[in-house]
């Protein structure tokens, strides 16, 4: 028998394992104890938890981010990027590019005064499309339409022509020739080579239709009256069916500068050969009748003609009339070929709405301040023009009105009247120094660029 204290210690140790192993729902088991201080694992998967939602977050805000970026890349890709260098213009196989577009609109800009006011600026895109078409119509086609070609020594010369160098400069000076006609032009050097070749080729090719021109062609003989306003206009048409000549309304209203002496009279000229605004009329209008004032469409300085043909009939052919003939014969085969070109899917054209829009406003922005350095100097280049004009004039007049040192004076001699000599120089010389007025525009198809 075990003393008691031992056996109360047993006992107590197997109560202890009964309440252990017996479950709260009495089959038994234990009640596993609570976790000390009320964490353990389940604070853990708390704090998981909220770390993968921060992640979560991040990570939804990062794709944000890209996506934006994205879109931003895209939409400068699509708007600026992609413009640039999609092709605008293509005539079998040569292509043009929109940068390319507006490089030659801006050349054209700056280089014709005629497109430097509002009229001018509204037909600019489509005048630097129709040029580029036809330099490109020209290299592509007249070898095989017209057997015409241009031969490296011939291009050379050309080029050189054009940046001015002759053939005995040395390598610097072309250099220095090529690299001022490029910041003159504004084209790349492929861009200015191309239109060197098609200016070379056009002027063969006018050659060639000088010489095949016919001994006689179809002219027309017209009255013209120009006047400033339609109303002018109209007011001339309503004297000369109310009885009056055409020549006296002429010599009256009209703004033609030798109409005092031709009566607004137009001799027999070829097809090209008057003015753009009526010389469709006088080959397509009725003889004999008065035209409804036509308009030359210039917004800046609108001009209004009364025109009517006095006859329509095959004149001989004048010397002085062939190159208004081969400039109407390429005229039309420019436009022939083109229509060709394009039945065959070998002119293709990507050039309205915003894109050409943009590209003006481009261009505008862009020329701006070298129209407007161009500008200041044509007027340093003026200023020095009249001040050497103002000295010469001087000079003269110093020289006419200093007597012989052998020279005496009559005695009724009125003072000053020997300074007439140094008026004359001075008509002379303003005569001379007066500026020359820009050419008109040069019709699309003519002027071989």
């Amino acid at each position: 028998m075990l003393p008691p204290d031992r056996k109360g210690l047993e006992s107590m140790a197997n109560d202890g394992t009964s309440k252990r192993t017996q479950r709260p729902d009495g089959k038994g088991g234990a009640k596993k104890p609570a976790p000390r201080g009320g964490h353990g694992k389940r604070s853990g998967l708390n704090l998981d938890s909220e770390q993968s939602a921060k992640l979560l977050l991040y990570g939804i805000v990062a794709a944000v981010m890209v996506i934006a970026a994205a879109f931003l890349i895209f939409g400068y890709w699509y708007s600026v990027v992609r413009p640039r260098h999609r092709t605008v213009l293509a005539v079998d196989g040569i292509t043009v590019s929109y940068e390319a577009m507006k490089r030659r609109m801006a050349s054209e800009f700056l280089s014709n005064t005629n497109y430097q006011t509002q009229s001018g600026l509204e037909i600019l895109p489509e005048a630097a499309y129709q040029t580029l078409l036809n330099e490109l119509t020209t290299i592509t086609q007249a070898e095989s339409k017209l057997g015409i070609t241009l031969t490296q020594e011939e291009f050379d010369v050309a080029f050189r022509e054009r940046i001015v160098v002759s053939a005995e400069a040395d390598q610097r000076t072309y250099a220095d020739g090529l690299r001022n006609e490029l910041n003159k032009t504004g084209l790349t050097e492929a861009e200015l080579r191309r239109l060197v070749r098609a200016e070379a080729l056009t002027r063969k090719i006018q050659d060639k239709f000088k010489a095949e021109a016919p001994a006689t062609t179809l002219q027309a003989k017209l009255e013209v009256i120009s006047t400033q306003t339609e109303e002018a206009a109209k007011q001339a048409i309503d004297l000369i069916n109310g009885g009056e000549e055409f020549a006296t309304v002429a010599k009256s209203v009209s703004r033609e500068a030798d109409v005092q002496t031709t009566g607004g009279l137009h001799e027999y000229g070829p097809k090209g050969s008057f003015n753009a605004t009526y010389d469709d009329y006088a080959f397509s209008g009725e003889i004999g009748v008065l035209s409804a004032p036509l308009s030359s469409g210039n917004t800046t300085s609108p001009t209004y003609y009364v025109v009517r043909i006095v006859d329509r009939s095959e004149q001989p052919t004048q010397e002085s009339e062939k190159p208004a003939i081969a400039s109407q014969r390429l005229a039309d085969w420019l436009q022939s070929t083109q229509d060709e070109l394009l039945g065959q899917g070998k002119i293709k054209r990507d050039w309205e709405g915003q894109a050409l829009s943009d590209a003006l406003l481009s261009v505008i922005e862009d020329a701006g301040p070298k129209l407007a350095e161009q500008q200041r100097k044509q007027q340093e280049d003026q200023k020095r023009a009249d001040e050497a004009r103002q000295t010469a004039v001087a000079g003269l007049t110093a020289s006419a009105g200093t007597p012989a040192a052998d020279a005496t004076p009559a005695p009724d001699t009125t003072p000053g009247a020997e300074t007439t000599p140094a008026g004359e120089a001075t008509a002379a010389a303003d005569s001379e120094s007066t500026p020359v007025a820009p050419s008109a525009p040069v019709a699309p198809g003519t002027n071989g660029q």
